[in-house]
């Protein structure tokens, strides 16, 4: 297969020194600002002001310029400067007093006024400031002249330490977006003496392109890079982040003087345009804005396939692709980098792997929730809605068996896995090329719940949380993310079987019905499983006015679960089931929060009543053959029958763990786990005995809606028992209330806890 090169080009925040994932400033609307200083921010020279904010049209201060121009010198020993006093502005204990002090001592760059003061936090000019990076680059005023600022400033421009930067007077305010050229400017700059400044402290590679980083290709480790030489590609370990926002430019690779690894990446600006690709040819490439720029043979063209002649894919430059274009010292285009399509309407990309650009000032939503780039996963599926201006992206996918493709298997519209057919789109299409039938592939989807893309499960795999919905010789599935149902042969591989009683084993995945499982499908076709363990239970307590479990939000698209006793089927409720009080934290059995930090998914113990059957329960046990000991001795197993009666009739349910309820042949009110009823097998006691709430009379009553206990307004349940013992019978409320006078209320949980009446007992 290809290798896949992306440029993603959306701003973010990128900070000083090395990173667990790599960051872009969002405030920085020039090229060449940007640029720069995601080129110094790559060596730790300048970092942001907060945020992902770089602020670059704010002022620099003295003493923060004093320290960027110590740091492109390579100093770090701040330690060894930060405990005495030079200037009496500047004590020793002002975060910028060692790079003031080395600035004077190690590198005699900086000096004070005629009072003998440093005056840190004023703002630097532009005449103080080239002063000072002449004198880095060991110019004295015998080279400059003696009319300072004047002459500084004129030497600075004969060397080229300003190009690129706008027009400043000698007493303006430097910005803090210049001051990044000016600095980038210093580092690529020859000394008096000869050699370009950047060598006094680092070591350079030869002028690459950042072709990938780990962050942007798949086919990379964590923290490699892939560098192009000319036509030469290496991957090289990078001990820092580097900027999303360098992929795709050219520019001068920074190594420490000793060893290999890559510290940070200088953009070169010399030669470099921008533009839109609206149409492309063998010899030119026509522009967004309609301009024509010729492209001659010789021209290279760095694209997913790699480094290649212009005119063996000129074709792969798609219409709305940034792309950057290098001119020879005659003007001839000679290398041309980009591949990066800007997703249009219903457009869907694989986030490291397909090129994509994110369009500056845009939202990226991610299970509801806005996120940054940052927090976007490889595989995860990006779909470009340019009417909202909004990326919605998607971490939905699922293994199963590739069985079938129509009408053409490298390019097909719809395919069979798992048994299920799915529609592919002519964009999803492309992924089927390198795939093979009886094996298995995940399947990504966007947004919407269409298939976006497929790779082999060794690319991208694992199990993905799914509802065992149902049991047997055929197993169903319904996956948590997107409610896609499928039906499949189940192995129970991993789920050791479990006393039945009578000799008869079963499966303990039985006891997984109704509930989170993991699922995936393996190679012969079987459905399999894991447990899905709970977790992170102690976040705090459940508002659910607020919508906050602690101090997490609710995600938009949160998925609430109850589970009605400990290993009970879940029944999904609303965030409105969960009442109008908070919850106790004991509540909270299980969450999961999104890439945002917001809670995606909430299981909790019985809070609504909902899951079980309510009627007059009773409980016997007797003791069943198990089979045989050693000797051949009859194994006696306890077998516990429960009997749940209502006004539809009386169920029975046997298991052989104890309901915990005491063993009598008399009906009390109680309840049933409803999804226990149906099953054959459970491992967990699916029952419990109301306690009576209060006792009232029919005065009490609010018509058929609620009753009143004490100061409280119960509701009563749409299917609210009301038993007469002495008659035995089931009556409707207003038969009681005609002919009885006492009514014991027997609630599923405490009334000041949104409580509801299940079982009235009259007399």
């Amino acid at each position: 297969m290809k290798k896949r090169i992306t440029c993603a080009l959306l701003v973010l925040v990128m900070l000083a020194g090395a990173l667990p994932s790599s960051a872009l400033f969002t405030d920085i609307v020039s090229d060449s600002e940007r640029w720069a200083a995601e080129s110094l921010a790559s060596l730790g020279i300048v970092n942001g002001t907060g945020g992902s904010a770089f602020n670059p049209n704010g002022t620099l201060t003295r003493a923060e310029f004093c320290k960027m121009a110590v740091l492109a010198a390579g100093f770090s020993e701040v330690s060894l400067y930060s405990s005495y006093t030079i200037f009496p502005d500047v004590l020793a204990s002002e975060w910028f007093a060692p790079y003031v002090n080395a600035a004077v001592r190690k590198y005699q760059i900086i000096r004070g006024d005629s009072a003998g003061n440093f005056n840190p936090n004023t703002p630097i000019t532009y005449g103080e400031a080239v002063t000072i990076l002449l004198r880095m680059l060991g110019y004295t005023v015998e080279d400059i002249g003696y009319f300072w600022p004047c002459d500084d400033a004129l030497k600075a421009e004969q060397i080229g330490l300003n190009r690129g930067m706008r027009s400043f007077s000698t007493s303006d305010s430097l910005t803090r977006g210049q001051a990044a050229i000016l600095l980038r400017n210093l580092l690529m700059t020859e000394q008096k003496e000869g050699g370009l400044y950047i060598t006094k402290a680092f070591r350079t590679g030869d002028l690459s392109v950042l072709a990938a980083t780990w962050e942007t290709d798949t086919e990379l480790a964590n923290g490699e890079v892939r560098l192009y030489a000319g036509e030469d590609a290496s991957i090289v370990t990078s001990s820092t982040a580097l900027s999303r926002d360098l992929v795709g430019l050219r520019g001068t690779p920074v190594y420490a003087q000793t060893g290999n690894k890559l510290l940070g990446f200088i953009v070169d600006t010399e030669n470099l345009e921008t533009a839109v690709v609206q149409s492309t040819s063998i010899d030119a490439i026509t522009t967004a804005d309609g301009s024509k720029i010729s492209i001659p043979r010789s021209c290279k063209l760095l694209v997913t396939a790699g480094m290649v002649d212009y005119t063996a894919s000129y074709y792969d430059l798609r219409p709305g692709a940034q792309i950057y274009l290098y001119r020879d010292d005659g003007g001839s285009v000679s290398l041309v980098t980009g591949g990066q399509t800007t997703l249009s309407l219903a457009s869907v990309g694989v986030y490291g792997v397909d090129d994509i650009v994110f369009v500056r000032g845009s939202t990226i939503l991610k299970n509801g929730s806005e996120i940054t780039e940052d927090e976007i996963d490889k595989f995860d599926v990006v779909s470009y809605v340019s009417d909202e201006k909004t990326y919605y992206v998607s971490d939905d996918r699922v293994t199963l068996l590739y069985e079938d493709a129509k009408p053409s298997y490298a390019s097909p519209s719809t395919i069979t896995a798992g048994g299920h057919t799915f529609s592919i789109s002519e964009e999803a299409s492309r992924y089927f090329q390198d795939l093979t039938f009886n094996r298995t592939i995940t399947l990504l989807f966007d947004y919407n719940g269409n298939v976006a893309a497929a790779f082999n499960s060794a690319r991208v795999g694992g199990k993905v949380p799914a509802i065992l919905t149902e049991l047997g010789g055929e197993a169903t599935v319904k996956l948590l993310s997107n409610g896609l149902e499928l039906k499949g042969t189940p192995s129970f591989s991993g789920f050791p079987e479990v006393d039945a009683g009578d000799g008869e084993g079963v499966s303990s995945l039985y006891a997984q019905v109704g509930r989170i499982v993991g699922f995936s499908q393996d190679n012969q076709g079987r459905f399999t499983f894991s447990t899905y363990s709970f977790r992170d239970t102690s976040a705090g307590d459940i508002d659910p006015v607020k919508g906050t479990v602690g101090r997490y939000e609710f995600s938009p698209e949160i998925r609430i679960f109850e589970e009605p006793a400990e290993g009970m089927p879940l029944n999904e409720i609303t965030q409105e089931d969960l009442g109008p009080v908070t919850l106790s934290a004991s509540k909270v059995r299980h969450i999961e929060r999104d890439s945002a930090g917001k809670v995606s998914l909430l299981v909790v113990s019985n809070v609504t009543g909902n899951g079980f059957t309510y009627g007059l329960i009773s409980q016997t046990q007797t003791q069943v053959p198990a089979g045989e000991d050693l000797e051949g001795n009859t194994v006696y197993r306890t077998q516990y029958t429960l009997n749940l009666r209502t006004d539809e009739g009386t169920q029975q349910y046997v298991t052989f763990r104890n309901p915990g309820l005491r063993n009598t042949s008399s009906m009390v009110p109680g309840g049933i786990a409803t999804s226990v009823l149906a099953q054959t097998y459970s491992e967990a006691p699916p029952a419990f005995k109301l306690e009576r709430t209060a006792t009232v009379g029919r005065d009490d009553f609010d018509t058929r809606e609620g009753v009143r206990v004490g100061n409280v307004f119960v509701e009563l349940a749409d299917d609210v028992l009301i038993y007469a013992k002495s008659i035995d019978r089931f009556l409707t409320l207003n038969e009681a209330r005609s002919n009885f006078s006492t009514f014991e209320i027997y609630c599923d949980r405490d009334p000041g806890d949104g409580g509801t009446v299940r079982i009235i007992l009259v007399s």
